[in-house]
């Protein structure tokens, strides 16, 4: 299915509450945080690799708190997420951690001596080959949202696939006949709603992303 309807859209519309999977352990009154995990790969060039974790009370900012994150690799050691302000922590290609797509990444927030965690496993692993006789596009570990996004070069042509795709996966051989440079962006994500224990707030949540982009020619 195509759409014209903006790919990151797709996302925020999970941040409200839909393409979420459930966990138990949430309340009404407790702290809501937030946790994204991202990779993002573009050309074969070097991944970028982000964590960040932002965390209210009664709608105001925590900055007191103490964040964590356990990472698969390149070791189980928690890595401390550093408060930027207004209640955001973050660790941003730091080679601090790495993302490993089937790991289990955990976090962890301590807040006056009560500690909040929660896991999810990171989707992705995308695989997009550089010319189209290469297809399907495929992927390890689904996510909870599979979409893609094909932009053909030197044009305003876009094609958006936003129902949740399955690998391997591949585009509609109408979409990469014309002799050009196409642009194939794939984004794997899992969101977990209520992921964290400890009576954090129920609408607390985890989000893992694994994008990449690949230029593909044709011929």
């Amino acid at each position: 299915m195509k759409t014209s309807f903006p790919l990151w859209g797709l996302l925020l519309l999970s941040a409200a509450g839909l393409f979420f999977s459930g966990c138990s352990g949430g309340s009404d009154n407790g702290p809501v945080i937030s946790a994204l995990l991202t990779r993002q790969a573009a050309d074969g060039s070097f991944p970028l690799f982000s964590a960040s974790v932002t965390v209210q009370s009664q709608g105001q900012p925590v900055t007191n708190a103490a964040v964590t994150l356990v990472s698969p690799v390149p070791s189980a050691t928690p890595v401390p997420l550093r408060p930027v302000g207004n209640g955001i922590y973050e660790d941003i290609d730091t080679g601090d951690f790495s993302y490993l797509p089937g790991g289990v990444y955990v976090f962890q927030v301590g807040i006056g001596g009560t500690v909040y965690s929660a896991s999810a496993t990171a989707p992705g692993g995308i695989s997009i080959p550089n010319h189209v006789s290469g297809m399907p596009v495929s992927w390890e570990f689904p996510g909870n949202v599979n979409v893609a996004k094909i932009h053909k070069a030197d044009s305003d042509e876009v094609h958006q696939f936003l129902t949740n795709l399955t690998s391997p996966w591949s585009p509609p051989a109408e979409d990469l006949a014309d002799p050009s440079i196409y642009e194939v962006e794939v984004s794997c994500t899992r969101n977990v709603l209520g992921a964290f224990d400890g009576g954090a707030g129920d609408s607390s949540f985890v989000k893992i992303e694994d994008e990449n982009s690949q230029p593909v020619t044709n011929p």
